[in-house]
């Protein structure tokens, strides 16, 4: 806490303190909206302040930024790895459906995307030739066509 009473702290504090003041004073005259200009200083001040080289009395805090941005990453792949893996898992699940009830859930959602009936039939006619007989492979693209359409739905529909 020694380094609340150093000039150089105050001095850093205050340049910014002003150049958030700037910075709101300049959207202010651009903008008549409070939240806006709010929210427009505030993504300026983090600018200013992300691209500064922040220490925290004599350690220097961007590796420590750097190891969050890391972590960061590392959880957002863990979650795309966790969501594939609950689609996979749904889809397994719907496409043990009885095909009828597949092809019917598919239909309904076609048509409340403003398919008509002839494209509805030609694209279901389509994937039937392409899966060429193979029923387990028309199920389990019906089941994913079904997750991208309506995943709430989905979801329900193996409850």
């Amino acid at each position: 806490m020694k380094f609340l009473r150093t000039p150089t702290f105050w001095i850093y504090v205050l340049f910014h303190v002003g150049l958030s003041i700037l910075a709101t004073i300049a959207w202010a005259k651009t903008f008549d909206t409070a939240w806006v200009i709010g929210l427009f200083a505030a993504i300026s001040n983090e600018m200013i302040l992300s691209n500064a080289n922040i220490t925290f009395g004599s350690a220097n805090i961007l590796p420590l930024l750097d190891k969050f941005r890391a972590l960061r990453a590392l959880m957002e792949q863990e979650i795309d790895a966790i969501s594939k893996s609950e689609t996979s898992e749904l889809i397994k699940k719907l496409s043990q459906l009885p095909m009828d009830t597949l092809r019917a859930n598919l239909t309904t959602l076609l048509v409340q995307n403003g398919k008509q009936p002839a494209e509805i039939n030609q694209e279901l006619a389509r994937l039937t030739a392409e899966c060429d007989g193979n029923q387990r492979l028309l199920a389990t693209k019906l089941a994913h066509d079904f997750i991208q359409l309506d995943p709430v739905g989905a979801k329900n529909a193996v409850r």
